[in-house]
């Protein structure tokens, strides 16, 4: 297997990858999947009982960001969030993300928030929303009108010391928080470790929180026993394990955890729920015994690992009923992205990692993920100055509140971090029974803006160029920035729509894909009509890409359509700019598509 080097030297996150990252990664990724397609049709062929039918399988080509969730504006879209959470609380910048049912509402923590002086905090925020789509949340408001930050007594929450999972029972909210963070030069970057966890109770729903306990703890910074620092948490009644768990009834708290950060595998432990606060009733699981029944103990330095990949640091778990599975998302380096594994049981066995989000080939870097310009130049959403620094992927955390489908397919929802920008996202991953082979042969169609298909609101704020034999529209035409207009067209809908490809330079002006919605009119004031486009009143922007104010910057824009409705989508090029720099350059697209 193809070795991908990574370079982590950032804060908590990835800052710099090497240029060969994206075929390396490609190549290995697709040699990965595979094999795990293997894995999982061999596993219905052999064993008995529960392992005798497949794992679930993730549905290649299905992932897709849904919406951004934190910040005032979705920058990668030009779009205003749905929750303005900068102007509503001042969360201007914000990750992680873990979310848990209270009352009624559901519970989103939050690590390291920029917004507020001072530097970096923590906060909560809920949602009463039960469409995805429409994801909303609100947060507690200090007295400035601010987020209130979550404050637990007696543990340090500086930067990378964050809330990562939390639980309701009792009528109380428990959270897992980490802290003691530690790196032997001093310095924020995933070489160093969250050493310690504490258990913190809230009994006025998150306006207080007092610590309960250390979970876990590093020994003078050896963090070989310890294996709870971050962690995720569900409720279970001990009835549907008769004879497995160590306490034979009533509502216990299952506590999944990692150790050192990003370099641990995963561990079990069980506490009654009316005794969560009692921390000698925790119990570990320490494997099996001789009869294949899982085993207890006291010790958390006894916590058996659940599989192999010592790579976990931010990760969740939770019940998916649709595929009667738990199901765990997790962050890797190897194989690169956000990886899933299934179990019928809490302990496992757990099936074969599978490769839910490749940042390349599921349409992060370059659309909703920053790609370093040193080594890409495929997107203009960075910060400036930091435009050679990389996004990169964490903490996937799994909304059972919005689990969709059956066993065949299964929607599966969950907040995705992306480090540049810094904010969280929310994600959507199809699952369920493995598939075939898609069926049919791929063929590619030329679609040449501005042929017959395309709809003009006229023909005078473009005009046709072909630089170096290579078909091209420019929207700056007789009067330069001044002409504005805008074209659009519907994909072919009677096929599958695979991928869309062509290259964009020039300006601010926009290329866009819509998905739903009705047809565009082609009268009217373009700066209206780009209000109303990104308001999505003809559809939900799902893609959007500009030039980089420079003529000789060609932006290769490789769209993959797989995730979307192929029956709705169309595709938008708009100049409602007058300013200098106020146009785009297209070249002629490439549309592939099933026969």
């Amino acid at each position: 297997m193809i070795q991908l080097p990574v370079d982590r030297s950032c804060e908590r996150y990835y800052r710099s990858m090497p240029s060969s990252c994206a075929p390396r990664l490609e190549a290995r990724t697709t040699l990965s999947h595979r094999l795990l397609v293997l894995v999982v049709a061999m596993a219905g062929l052999v064993g008995g009982g529960a392992s005798a039918a497949a794992e679930p399988a993730y549905h290649p080509g299905t992932t897709r960001k849904l919406l951004q969730l934190t910040g005032d504006t979705d920058r990668t879209l030009r779009v205003p969030t749905l929750s303005r959470t900068a102007t509503q609380a001042g969360v201007v910048g914000t990750d992680l993300g873990s979310s848990f049912e209270h009352k009624g509402k559901l519970c989103f923590l939050f690590g390291d928030t920029r917004g507020r002086p001072g530097g970096v905090t923590d906060c909560l925020a809920f949602s009463e929303s039960t469409d995805p789509k429409k994801l909303t949340i609100t947060f507690p408001l200090a007295p400035d009108g601010r987020f209130r930050p979550i404050e637990v007594s007696g543990i340090s929450q500086g930067p990378m010391e964050v809330p990562c999972g939390g639980i309701s029972v009792n009528g109380a909210m428990y959270i897992v928080h980490t802290t003691q963070w530690h790196h032997p030069d001093g310095r924020h970057d995933p070489r160093g470790n969250m050493e310690r966890s504490a258990l913190a109770r809230s009994t006025d729903d998150g306006a207080t929180w007092k610590r309960v306990y250390t979970l876990s703890c590093a020994s003078r910074h050896d963090m070989t026993n310890a294996r709870f620092v971050n962690v995720g948490m569900a409720v279970v009644e001990a009835e549907k394990y008769p004879g497995q768990l160590p306490y034979p009834s009533g509502t216990v708290v299952l506590i999944w955890g990692s150790g050192a950060y990003r370099k641990s595998n995963p561990c079990l432990a069980c506490i009654p729920a009316d005794q969560i606060e009692t921390k000698s009733a925790l119990r570990y699981f320490a494997g099996f015994d001789s009869d294949g029944r899982p085993k207890w103990a006291r010790a958390e330095a006894r916590a058996a690992y659940l599989f192999d990949h010592p790579q976990l640091g931010e990760f969740s778990t939770a019940w998916v009923a649709p595929i009667q599975r738990w199901v765990i998302l997790y962050n890797a380096t190897e194989p690169r992205g956000i990886v899933m594994r299934t179990a019928a049981k809490p302990w496992g066995p757990y099936s074969e990692g599978q490769l839910i989000f490749d940042p390349w080939k599921d349409g992060g870097y370059g659309r909703f993920m920053h790609a370093a310009w040193d080594q890409h130049r495929l997107d203009a959403f960075c910060e400036r100055g930091r435009e050679n620094q990389w996004g990169a992927e964490y903490g996937p955390y799994i909304i059972p509140r919005f689990t969709a489908g059956n066993a065949r397919r299964c929607h599966i929802y969950y907040t995705l971090s992306t480090w540049r920008p810094y904010q969280t996202v929310l994600m959507r991953s199809e699952i369920g029974e493995p598939q075939a082979s898609a069926p049919g042969q791929q063929e590619t169609t030329a679609l040449l803006p501005p042929d017959a298909e395309w709809h003009k609101s006229s023909a005078n704020f473009y005009r046709a160029l072909d630089p170096h034999g290579s078909a091209q529209i420019c929207t700056y035409a007789n009067r330069g920035d001044a002409d504005t207009g805008w074209m659009w067209r519907w994909l072919p809908r009677d096929r599958k729509n695979v991928r869309l490809q062509f290259d964009v330079y020039g300006g601010h002006a926009e290329v866009m894909l819509l998905e739903g919605g009705q047809d565009i009119p082609t009268k009217g004031d373009v700066a209206a009509m780009y209000r109303q486009i990104k308001a999505g009143t003809y559809g939900d922007v799902v893609q959007c890409t500009w030039g980089h104010d420079h003529n000789d910057i060609h932006v290769p824009v490789d769209w993959s359509l797989a995730p979307y409705d192929s029956a709705n989508l169309k595709v938008v090029i708009i100049d409602h700019l007058s300013e200098p720099w106020g146009f785009a350059s297209v070249s002629q697209m490439t549309l592939t598509r099933f026969e």
